[in-house]
């Protein structure tokens, strides 16, 4: 599973990079200035999204063999609401951004039930906290500390 994670994300990595990439993120920016300058949005929001199918095709398929079943309960929308708060706690406009908010949200959920029966009050809580504290998520805070530190170091 880390081997298939470390190619996947090389991968993304890639696609983020590329012109292909680049071109996503000005029509995420502004969809009706990219579609002036001739990009055909439509067809760069399908590929986008088939991208997105494979992945959580991928997802799905190594959820299985890592927790030994697959159960109704995690496709509710409970669940996707998990995603969401992964790519706020980490930071959306940031590649690391919704890994490490993946990392943060799942051992801060195992460390939560540990303690109390009410973790999702208590996650919640959490989650308003680091919402409050970092808006443009923990990577997006990191990244505004490094370039303070090089800004000052130059």
């Amino acid at each position: 599973m880390l081997a298939i994670f470390v190619i996947t994300t090389y991968v993304m990595w890639r696609i983020y990079n590329s012109p292909f990439g680049l071109t996503l993120k000005a029509i995420r920016e502004n969809g009706v200035r990219a579609e002036f300058v001739g990009i055909p949005v439509g067809r760069y929001r399908l590929s986008a999204y088939v991208i997105s199918a494979i992945y959580g095709a991928i997802g799905g398929a190594l959820w299985a063999p890592l927790n030994g079943q697959v159960a109704p309960d995690i496709s509710t929308w409970l669940t996707s609401g998990d995603v969401v708060m992964m790519n706020i706690l980490g930071g959306m406009h940031t590649f690391t951004g919704p890994i490490v908010g993946a990392f943060l949200f799942y051992n801060l959920k195992v460390q939560i039930m540990h303690f109390t029966t009410y973790w999702s009050f208590i996650l919640g809580l959490s989650a308003i906290f680091f919402v409050l504290t970092f808006p443009g998520g923990v990577m997006g805070w990191v990244s505004k500390v490094v370039k303070k530190y090089y800004k000052q170091k130059a």
